[in-house]
């Protein structure tokens, strides 16, 4: 039987060290820029690649969540 992917939210730094620490296999995040979640701590579009850099040195997969609202 394969075995199930834990993927874990991570809103900030903390969030992202804690989840890989404790045995996520996956994260997935949102920018300041493209993010529905306007109110939420989230991570710069800047900090993509060192985020990716992170997970990616830990086995971890990154997913990069987008939102978009449209208003008529």
């Amino acid at each position: 039987m394969k075995k199930p992917e834990l993927m874990a939210p991570a809103g900030d730094w903390i969030m992202l060290l804690t989840v890989v620490k404790n045995g996520a296999d996956a994260v997935y995040f949102g920018t300041d820029q493209l993010n529905m979640r306007a109110k939420a701590k989230n991570f710069q579009i800047e900090k993509l690649p060192e985020i990716v850099e992170y997970c990616r040195s830990n086995n971890v997969k990154t997913y990069l969540t987008a939102g978009f609202c449209l208003y008529s």
